[in-house]
């Protein structure tokens, strides 16, 4: 487009210089225009010039914004994908599962706790020494017993059919120290009984 512009230009330069001097005035005149014309076209072309780096610019800046964003929906899908959680409680088919964050023995996956699976059990039962209720009992043990500052991961904490508690942990050596805990806090009130795995039967 430029070359043809300046093609144009020349062309009428060339047809100017044929007119005899009788028309002096008129090539004049014919000169200024084709060099006002030249001016033009040069701010039009620095003007092009100055979009377009301002649009690479613009261009680039939204290309690391992009960047940028999905750099942090990335971040944030991680930190989602494993929840940070001190204490929680969650309703299964096995009854209700509550976990705190556990430092000692194997940890228990959440989709574990949803499923209800897991190979190795640790649990102990919790009756009263009175006529307290199941629920009477939870409340007790809520109030005396902190998990979370003990840094066991409890998996289930539920009533049972006989009016007992059901407390299951990642690791028997989680379960001695709630064990020893209860006794100690609520000894004069509750009974503990930890339950001992039974060895596997084998029939020939």
């Amino acid at each position: 487009m430029n070359h043809q512009i300046e093609n144009a230009l020349n062309t009428i330069v060339n047809q100017t210089e044929k007119i005899g001097n009788t028309k002096k005035d008129l090539k004049h005149s014919l000169h200024e225009t084709v060099s006002n014309l030249r001016k033009l076209v040069f701010i039009l072309k620095s003007n092009m010039l100055e979009e377009t780096e301002e649009s690479n610019k613009t261009r680039n800046e939204v290309k690391q914004m992009k960047a940028t964003l999905e750099k942090w929906k990335s971040t944030t899908s991680e930190r989602q994908a494993v929840p940070s959680v001190t204490s929680f409680t969650v309703q299964t088919s096995h009854g209700t599962a509550v976990s705190s964050t556990p430092s000692r023995g194997k940890r228990t996956q959440f989709p574990e706790i949803l499923s209800g699976k897991n190979a190795e059990r640790h649990r102990l039962t919790v009756k009263p020494n009175d006529n307290k209720t199941a629920e009477e009992i939870k409340k007790l043990l809520r109030t005396k017993i902190d998990p979370v500052n003990m840094k066991i991961g409890i998996r289930t904490f539920k009533s049972l059919k006989n009016g007992n508690v059901l407390v299951e942990a990642d690791s028997k050596e989680e379960i001695e120290i709630l064990n020893t805990q209860i006794r100690d806090k609520c000894g004069d009130q509750l009974e503990v009984n930890v339950q001992k795995r039974r060895n596997p039967r084998l029939i020939i």
